[in-house]
């Protein structure tokens, strides 16, 4: 593809992604109860929270660094051991203050972020 073809599909790919965030949102807010959306919300920034913590802006430097060389490999296995051990941090993190999440939200939901923060660091990985 050209680059204004790509440029139009990227575009409107992240306009069509807000717009369905924002109904998302609208739907959820109309039909859940204050204190379940109160604890979606919540989880959903310790989760945003924890995914910048376990990237530390890695996926960027990674894409950089793969794009300068043509040691492509090296540069791709060193970025996936950082992550891996930022995400080992994290999930020693939340099983050492489990109790403490649990009683925050307000619901036994940790199972639930170890699983939200690995399926984002990776694909976060997985796009660099």
């Amino acid at each position: 593809m050209k680059l204004g073809q790509t440029s139009v599909l990227v575009f409107v790919s992240q306009f069509s992604a807000s717009i369905i965030g924002f109904i998302a949102t609208v739907y959820l807010a109309r039909f859940l109860p204050s204190a379940v959306l109160g604890q979606y919300f919540i989880v959903v920034a310790l989760v945003i929270w924890l995914r910048v913590l376990g990237t530390m802006g890695l996926p960027l430097a990674i894409t950089k660094r793969v794009s300068e060389t043509d040691e492509r490999g090296a540069y791709l296995s060193a970025g996936l051991a950082l992550v891996i051990v930022a995400f080992v941090v994290i999930a020693i993190a939340l099983t050492v203050f489990s109790q403490s999440v649990n009683n925050y939200v307000g619901s036994p939901v940790v199972r639930y972020i170890y699983a939200l923060v690995f399926v984002g660091i990776a694909f976060l990985y997985v796009s660099a």
